[in-house]
């Protein structure tokens, strides 16, 4: 895992190769591709080695709750390991179904603490209480991977807190009786 970490600074994922990763291990190719089928699937499992997903605090402001996850979330896409490789490791997630569900996998947890959070807030009464969570996840998470992967519009605190007040407001009982 360090050689394939090694690899990943040095290089970036695009340039970082099986051959160049045994050889930094000091092992042959095909140790590597005797315990991982795919570059993929290697770097996944590095990434899994060296979690850095932080466990989130409640503070009792809904508000101020889910700003912190939202703004924690971009965090994690712009300046965490896995958040910098991600545009690369997607293209090849899509090929390679095994890597793509240890991915998914590394995230479930941080995807359970951030739906704890929304659940908290709804149950506070800031949200409605059927709100499903998971599309509110999506919605915050698809507009921040939006504006860093595709559009290269900035996230800015002003933009974290509009979605975040959109959130809180566009889910509003009141919002939802207009429908």
């Amino acid at each position: 895992m360090a050689a394939t970490a090694a690899q990943l600074c040095d290089v970036g994922y695009l340039n970082m190769t099986i051959e160049g990763v045994a050889a930094r291990a000091g092992v042959g190719k095909s140790t590597i591709y005797r315990w991982w089928p795919s570059k993929a699937a290697l770097v996944v499992e590095t990434l899994k080695s060296r979690s850095m997903l932080s466990p989130i605090e409640l503070t009792g402001d809904s508000r101020a709750d889910l700003r912190a996850v939202i703004a924690s979330t971009f965090q994690i896409v712009t300046h965490s390991p896995a958040g910098m490789i991600l545009p690369a490791l997607a293209v090849d997630l899509i090929r390679d179904p095994a890597a793509h569900e240890q991915l998914h996998a590394l995230l479930r947890p941080r995807r359970e603490s951030v739906l704890t959070v929304i659940r908290t807030i709804a149950a506070r009464g800031d949200l409605p209480a059927d709100v499903d969570a998971g599309l509110l996840l999506d919605i915050y998470s698809g507009t921040l991977l939006y504006r860093v992967l595709l559009s290269g519009e900035p996230v800015t605190e002003s933009i974290i807190d509009q979605l975040t007040d959109l959130l809180l407001s566009g889910t509003a009982p009141h919002i939802l009786l207009m429908l």
